[in-house]
């Protein structure tokens, strides 16, 4: 399993700081010279931490300059190319497309919940990596097996 703290222990470059931020906010990416700095709202849950930082995490491997907020989402279409490149980054990170596979044929009855509690993730989290799926899937790139 994919855990973007073990990317922190080997990145001295990297500082994670905890802060009160508004409730919306789930985190922020920056970069301050050569050092850059991602803030994790000290109020989300371990599964949202996880996520958030992966997805922060995904504009310093990806050489994103600038500033990256990360909010509560429903609407994963409007975001920016640096974002959308983000979020497919820590998905496919945080979950694993064969394992997801593999799990899902187990048990055709799983609830989204309990599959985002299997990967140790969020439901939007989640939903983004199923949708990217089926995206893939309708542009011929990828065929899904039918699990049915």
């Amino acid at each position: 399993m994919f855990d973007p703290y073990e990317i922190l222990r080997h990145d001295p470059l990297i500082e994670l700081r905890f802060e009160r931020l508004c409730k919306q906010l789930r985190g922020y990416y920056s970069r301050q010279g050569e050092k850059a700095v991602i803030v994790l709202n000290k109020t989300l849950t371990q599964a949202e931490r996880r996520c958030t930082l992966a997805e922060e995490l995904a504009h310093h491997v990806l050489g994103h300059a600038g500033n990256y907020f990360t909010a509560q989402r429903t609407d994963w279409i409007t975001l920016s190319k640096q974002e959308q490149d983000a979020c497919v980054w820590a998905a496919d990170r945080l979950i694993d497309t064969h394992d997801l596979l593999t799990f899902a044929e187990q048990d055709h009855q799983l609830m989204a919940e309990e599959i985002a509690e299997h990967f140790w993730v969020t439901i939007d989290v989640l939903l983004f990596k199923l949708q990217r799926l089926v995206n893939i899937q309708n542009a011929g790139i990828f065929i899904l097996p039918d699990i049915t």
